[in-house]
């Protein structure tokens, strides 16, 4: 028996202005209150994005928006929707990257390497087989989460059936 009720997530949006036209004649629209975006008066066209409800994926993924679209929309804008501070932005595109994320980067390359190298069959395991012979000391799961953030998946071999000898492949007599 299916359920005729229908659940809703409850999520509260906030509402970006379009970025401002070309036109130096034209002012951006600002909110009144220290710069609050949720203040503003929503424009016929915009972008709307989800407040903290939402975006639970860590701050790494709000920076990373923030820093892509900030030539669109003022930064303070972004980090006021996104409820970050802004000094924690800036702290975060000058801050360098961790030893684990460039190590990240140089194994991926390698599992890479390695999955091509074998037509895409390998699986986690034989990678990982793979780059231990080579004398790159790493972990299964760690192989096998760097095949996932890159969707390396490997290709099962084609199934033949077997060719029957007998009695049911030759043709039946007539007796």
């Amino acid at each position: 028996m299916k359920c005729s009720r229908r659940i809703r997530p409850i999520v509260s949006t906030v509402s970006i202005p379009p970025p401002p036209a070309s036109n130096q004649s034209e002012q951006r629209i600002r909110p009144t209150c220290r710069g609050s975006i949720l203040d503003a008066d929503p424009p016929a066209q915009g972008v709307t994005i989800a407040r903290r409800m939402t975006l639970r994926e860590g701050i790494d993924v709000k920076f990373g928006f923030i820093a892509k679209h900030r030539g669109i929309w003022p930064a303070d804008w972004l980090c006021g929707a996104l409820g970050v501070s802004r000094g924690g932005f800036y702290a975060w595109l000058k801050r360098p990257r961790s030893r684990r994320s460039r190590s990240d980067e140089e194994l991926g390359a390698k599992v890479r390497a390695s999955f091509v190298a074998s037509d895409r069959t390998y699986g986690a395991r034989r990678v990982w087989h793979d780059l231990l012979a080579e004398g790159i000391p790493c972990g299964l799961h760690r192989i096998e989460r760097l095949m996932r953030l890159q969707a390396l998946k490997a290709r099962r071999s084609q199934r033949t059936r077997p060719h029957l000898r007998g009695t049911c492949c030759q043709p039946q007599m007539d007796r």
